[in-house]
């Protein structure tokens, strides 16, 4: 069973950091895993276990952003090979935004410590090296709802299919943005941690667009193929989607309407903070321009859509859990 390094063992590991960037890091680094590990115990016990299926943890140690879902050697037995600093990662780039905005409201110019061809991804920390509570919030919230992916992709039976397409990797994206979004919003209130439990659906819902936009830019800038991703304020329309028809199921998240355009225009309004934000950023190549967007958006409504549409009545028949 893995054990969570000591700081010491960390500090080993990753030798780049040091001082008080070696121990945010590894606070944010164990919260998270310890986060994770409860949501995943959680599933696999009241769960997966009772239908022979499993999900197990295989944390790897890198500063990478890696994260992958291991084709099982036992059927329905999947595991994920995450790095460890995800939440590291997540945070390093929050606290970037965390700075921009504060320059921002005080009319300061921001003086970064980044180099031009370095990002908050490649430079961890670079402009504070302590976390508001703002930022370590948006990098949990950012870790988890990528695990939340992974489950979708595992129980929804992504995992399960061999050779893909470009389109058909894009509308599986898509597929499990929708289910993610659903898991992040109504699983949060079974949190272990009664502070990180929303205070209401539109806590909720901010929170879960705040942590899509800053999953789909990373995700983005880290792809080998970036064609193989939707653009942000895309992919955030998906997740809210899946979390408002969730919350609706249960009778919850009234003050957000089914009708698709109108959600749009509820989703754009949460989106403002995190948009302009990360345009500002070191990762702002990877926001998108409005041209591309808009064609980006074309994109998902046609052959994404039809892809998705033709996995869900074919190859992902019999493999969802």
């Amino acid at each position: 069973m893995f054990s969570f390094p000591d700081l010491t063992q960390f500090a080993t590991t990753y030798p780049t950091l040091s001082g008080t960037r070696l121990g945010l890091a590894h606070r944010i680094a164990q919260q998270s895993h310890n986060e994770v590990a409860f949501f995943n115990q959680q599933l696999n016990q009241h769960k997966l276990a009772p239908e022979q299926w499993a999900i197990e943890l295989t944390p790897q140690s890198t500063l990478a952003w890696l994260h992958h879902i291991a084709k099982p050697e036992k059927k329905q037995h999947y595991q994920l090979e995450n790095s460890l600093t995800l939440a590291a990662n997540c945070l390093s780039v929050a606290l970037e935004l965390s700075y921009l905005t504060a320059c921002a409201n005080e009319n300061k110019i921001a003086k970064s410590r980044l180099q031009k061809d370095q990002t908050s991804l490649t430079q961890w920390f670079a402009d504070a090296e302590q976390a508001d509570e703002n930022s370590i919030t948006l990098a949990l919230d950012t870790a988890l709802l990528l695990y939340f992916h992974q489950v979708s992709q595992v129980m929804f039976g992504h995992a399960a299919l061999a050779e893909t397409t470009l389109v058909e990797r894009r509308a599986l994206i898509t597929d499990a943005d929708f289910n993610a979004g659903t898991m992040f919003c109504l699983w949060l209130d079974y949190h272990q941690d009664k502070s990180r439990i929303p205070a209401n659906d539109a806590d909720a819902l901010q929170r879960l667009v705040n942590a899509a936009y800053l999953l789909s830019v990373i995700d983005k800038s880290q792809a080998n193929n970036k064609n193989s991703l939707h653009f942000a304020s895309n992919r955030v329309s998906c997740f809210v989607s899946g979390a408002i028809a969730g919350l609706h199921d249960i009778g919850k998240g009234e003050q957000f309407s089914a009708n698709e355009d109108a959600l749009q225009e509820q989703t754009a309004e949460l989106s403002q903070w995190i948009e302009a934000a990360l345009l500002d950023s070191s990762l702002s190549d990877y926001v998108g321009k409005e041209a591309e967007v808009e064609a980006d958006e074309q994109k998902l409504q046609g052959e994404t859509a039809t892809s998705r549409a033709e996995l869900k009545a074919g190859k992902l028949q019999g493999l969802a859990f």
